[in-house]
């Protein structure tokens, strides 16, 4: 799963309740990738400092995305 504005990284954290997922977090803050990859310890996710216009995954690779908005 691609985690699109993963902020903190607390969306991305209930998301490991799901068994089995991997997820990519991608937000185009520094700090809060910082504050994500401090707070966030699994081996199933990873944070990236990118645009989400610009991304450059391989399209097998990521199935799902998701994005909230509130």
């Amino acid at each position: 799963m691609t985690r699109v504005g993963s902020g903190t990284g607390a969306l991305t954290r209930a998301a490991l309740d799901v068994p089995g997922v991997r997820v990519t977090g991608v937000d185009p803050a520094p700090h809060y990738i910082d504050y994500a990859r401090d707070h966030v310890d699994d081996a199933r996710v990873r944070f990236v400092l990118a645009d989400a216009q610009t991304l450059a995954f391989p399209a097998a690779g990521h199935r799902d995305a998701v994005h909230l908005i509130r």
